[in-house]
C-alpha cells in the first residue's frame, strides 16, 4: 500500500477512479478521507463490504496508474516545452539574420547615396529641390480641396 503523503500527492488524481470503482461513496466519505489512507479504505469497506487487503490493493494500482500517468504528462509537457524553445530560438536567428541584413543593405544605400552626391553635387541638389518643390505643390493641393 502507498504511504500516506504519496495518496495525498495524488488525491485528485485518484479521485475519479476511486468514484468510478465504488460509485457508493459519498462527498461525505472523500471529505472525512481526504489525506488518511485508513479512513478512505474504512469508507470503503463500510459502503462495500470489501475486504481491506483488496480495497489496498485496488488503491494501490489506482495510485501507480496515477503516478504513471502524471509522469507521461511531465514528460510529454517536457517535451512539448522543449520544441517550443527550439522553435522559438529558430525564429529569434532568422529575426536577427533578417534585420542584419537590413541594416547592411541600408548601410549600402546610404553609401552609395554619399558617392552620388559627393560625384554630382549639383544634380543631387537640383534633384532635392525638385522633390521638395513637388511634395510642396502636393501638400498645398490636398490642403485646398480640404476646404
Amino acid at each position: 500500500m502507498s504511504t500516506k503523503s504519496e495518496l495525498q500527492g495524488t488525491w485528485k488524481q485518484i479521485e475519479g477512479a476511486v468514484r468510478e470503482k465504488w460509485g457508493e461513496l459519498t462527498d461525505n466519505d472523500f471529505q472525512e478521507a481526504s489525506g488518511s489512507i485508513q479512513k478512505l479504505v474504512g469508507a470503503i469497506q463500510r459502503r462495500t463490504g470489501q475486504a481491506r487487503d483488496q480495497v489496498e490493493d485496488s488503491l494501490s494500482s489506482m495510485l501507480s496508474r496515477a503516478e504513471s500517468l502524471a509522469g507521461k504528462a511531465y514528460q510529454a509537457a517536457q517535451n512539448m516545452a522543449g520544441k517550443a524553445a527550439e522553435v522559438a530560438s529558430s525564429a529569434s536567428e532568422g529575426v536577427q539574420n533578417a534585420a542584419a541584413s537590413a541594416a547592411e543593405s541600408m548601410q549600402q544605400g546610404v553609401e552609395q547615396t554619399k558617392r552620388m552626391v559627393a560625384e554630382r553635387p549639383v544634380q543631387s541638389l537640383s534633384v532635392c529641390f525638385g522633390v521638395g518643390v513637388a511634395i510642396g505643390l502636393a501638400t498645398g493641393l490636398l490642403l485646398c480641396r480640404r476646404q
